[in-house]
């Protein structure tokens, strides 16, 4: 919660930057993700998929992954 919003702010300006086809974003020094992040997550997927650009989450820990699989989010998971 403490960092969602420049979570947001750095997510938007990925997704709005012209030419840009595909976001990807790094989980591995994520330990732990609440119900904010995961709301600024899809809220950024919802919005790269809107500009037709691929979004894309990977090298999630455990604890994050198992988060995104409860709220059936895995199909942002690229392995």
């Amino acid at each position: 919660m403490a960092t969602a919003d420049d979570f947001r702010v750095a997510l938007r300006d990925a997704v709005t930057t012209g030419g840009v086809d595909t976001v990807v974003v790094d989980l591995a020094e994520v330990t732990f993700c609440d119900s904010s992040g995961m709301a600024v997550l899809d809220e950024m997927y919802g919005l790269a998929s809107d500009r037709h650009i691929t979004f894309r989450l990977v090298n999630p820990q455990k604890s994050v992954r198992r988060v995104l699989e409860i709220l059936g989010m895995t199909s942002l998971l690229h392995t």
